[in-house]
């Protein structure tokens, strides 16, 4: 989430490529900006902006 689409479009690219770890350090320095992550272990971190506003209904799963 970022102030305007493509902001948010283009920080995404970046944030995939570094992995959720990486790309979550970033996200906390960024002002205005927060993200969902969902590792390829199905892991879902929520950057500090989101906490209480975004809930997980039901985990995420392999789509098998």
């Amino acid at each position: 989430m970022a102030k305007d689409a493509l902001t948010a479009d283009e920080l995404s690219k970046g944030f995939f490529i570094l992995g959720p770890v990486k790309g979550m350090a970033l996200v906390e320095q960024l002002p205005d900006v927060e993200a969902v992550f969902v590792g390829a272990d199905n892991q879902v971190t929520i950057s500090s902006g989101l906490t209480g506003k975004v809930t997980i209904v039901h985990p995420p799963t392999d789509g098998i």
